[in-house]
C-alpha cells in the first residue's frame, strides 16, 4: 500500500506492485480535504505488469534496436532495477 499526501489531500494506491483493484474496485483513491466521499479511479490494464515490459523488449529486439522503442525505461534503467530488487533479496535470505 502506497499513501502520498499533499496540501489538498491524499491518494491512496492499495496495490502498487500488481496494481490490482481494491474491493471498491478501483486502483487509486483521491482523498480531498474537505470531502467526506473520497475519488476512486479505475485504472483499465492494459496487461500483466511484466508482459508488457517483455513484449516492448521483444519489440525492439525484432526491430534490431539496441533499446526499446519506449521513453518510460531504458535497458540500463532495467538492470539497474534488477540489481536492486537482487540485493533486496538477498538481504531477506
Amino acid at each position: 500500500m502506497v499513501r502520498i499526501y499533499g496540501s489538498e489531500g491524499w491518494i491512496l494506491v492499495p496495490n502498487p506492485w500488481l496494481c490490482g483493484k481494491d474491493e471498491t474496485g478501483a486502483n487509486i483513491i483521491v482523498h480531498k480535504a474537505g470531502i467526506e466521499e473520497p475519488e476512486r479511479i479505475s485504472v483499465p490494464e492494459a496487461g500483466g505488469l511484466y508482459a508488457i515490459e517483455a513484449d516492448t523488449v521483444a519489440v525492439a529486439i525484432a526491430k534490431g534496436a539496441k533499446e526499446p522503442d519506449s521513453p518510460a525505461m531504458t535497458w540500463d534503467d532495467t538492470l539497474g532495477n534488477m540489481r536492486t530488487l537482487e540485493a533486496w533479496i538477498a538481504e531477506l535470505e
